[in-house]
């Protein structure tokens, strides 16, 4: 068939060349669409297949350079793992390493570092140290309670089990 070109009159429908097959006979044409879906529904099933445990504990690196923070102007926050058959964590709140003070609910933390801004001098520095095995959700759940307060610097760290 022969290809029809556009012509100069305005009024007459546009006509393109019809496609036709390949004079050179090559035949080699490879259609990618079954190829891509396989591809997307093997995607799909690792996506669904593998199981995200939140449960982890992470390991974290010990510390070898640290700031120091003078004990009288932090506030100390220790989280302990949980017990066996108990859902949280234990978190207790002391002023310093020898008395770890008395235990919290998620509740009372604000208060708690509230009342640590409030003293004199101020306790603006708050000091989250967990166990080993504490989850990391635990700590983020205290250190969001901590954040909320205005005016505290948070400092994190891991107490290592001997």
């Amino acid at each position: 068939m022969s290809a029809k070109h556009v012509s100069e009159d305005p009024n007459e429908p546009v006509h393109f060349t019809e496609r036709g097959k390949s004079r050179s006979g090559d035949s080699s044409h490879i259609d990618m669409t079954p190829m891509v879906d396989v591809v997307f529904q093997l995607l799909t099933f690792f996506l669904l297949a593998v199981k995200r445990d939140s449960q982890e504990p992470v390991d974290v690196p010990q510390v070898t350079v640290s700031k120091t923070v003078a004990q009288d102007e932090a506030t100390f926050i220790t989280i302990l793992a949980a017990p066996p058959g108990a859902a949280e964590p234990t978190i207790y709140v002391g002023e310093r390493k020898s008395d770890p003070g008395h235990s919290v609910s998620l509740d009372e933390i604000k208060q708690e570092v509230e009342a640590g801004m409030r003293a004199n001098p101020p306790r603006a520095n708050v000091i989250i140290k967990a166990e080993r095995l504490v989850f990391w959700r635990d700590v983020l759940k205290v250190s969001r309670i901590v954040d909320s307060v205005p005016n505290t610097v948070l400092h994190v760290g891991v107490q290592v089990q001997d």
